[in-house]
């Protein structure tokens, strides 16, 4: 049987893989370190971009540190909109990450 799109079905589906709207998720992961025995889980939080929620769970479970420390995902959260400002991602050049932190120590500098 004839595929009734041809080769129009396959271009179609190239174009929405590279224009689809990518989406800003935020993961929040469990896992057991060696302090104190791994009795206790710590938490950490890392973004991820993907298109939904499933491809946003494969994207984090890819990560080399949550293969690494064999993190399990306890819940994840899709950032649409902040106080009345929409979250829109543009490409940029690269897959660099880059976040800027404001430390406990800088927040506080001055403030004893």
């Amino acid at each position: 049987m004839k595929n009734p799109g041809g080769s129009r079905d396959f271009f179609l589906l190239i174009y929405l893989e590279y224009y689809s709207m990518k989406k800003l998720f935020l993961i929040h992961l469990g896992y057991s370190d060696d302090i104190n025995g791994g009795v206790f889980e710590q938490h950490t939080n890392i973004f991820v971009v993907a298109d939904d929620f499933d491809s946003a769970q494969l994207v984090a479970k890819r990560i080399p540190i949550v293969i690494e420390k064999k993190m399990h995902i306890d819940g994840m959260q899709l950032i649409e909109k902040v106080e009345g400002f929409d979250i829109v991602l543009t490409k940029s050049n690269g897959k660099e990450t880059n976040i800027v932190n404001r430390n406990y120590g800088e927040l506080t500098k001055g403030k004893q």
